[in-house]
């Protein structure tokens, strides 16, 4: 279940590990270590007390807006170089399928984005 953020609270977002995975290549030499995360971006439309249907901007609107942003930031400082998160990883990217409810139903929209990164 979402938490129970307020308007001044959004747009928030949290990131989750889900998944760790070793690989070990080779005997007597380092593995890696692949890490992967959910991104849990979470916004309110603007205009929270507009009528169904007489909305003047959607969640979706917003959603996607923030989605942008992330993709900018997730996108390597140099072309042909990985992004690395300051040099926490060794490679950080997008990858998967990204969930999003576009708050159809309600002023609410949230996207869970599934993240990779690259550990030494």
């Amino acid at each position: 279940m979402p938490p129970m953020l307020g308007p001044a609270q959004q747009p928030a977002l949290f990131v989750v590990q889900v998944m760790e995975e070793a690989k070990q290549k080779s005997l007597g030499t380092p593995g890696v270590t692949t890490l992967e995360a959910a991104l849990f971006v979470y916004c309110e439309a603007p205009g929270v007390d507009e009528p169904p249907g007489e909305e003047t901007q959607l969640a979706e609107t917003a959603l996607n807006a923030l989605l942008k942003t992330i993709e900018a930031a997730i996108k390597p400082p140099i072309d042909g170089q990985p992004q690395t998160l300051g040099g926490l990883v060794s490679h950080c990217w997008l990858e998967g399928q990204t969930f999003k409810d576009p708050g159809v139903l309600s002023h609410q929209a949230m996207a869970i984005v599934p993240l990779r990164m690259l550990v030494p």
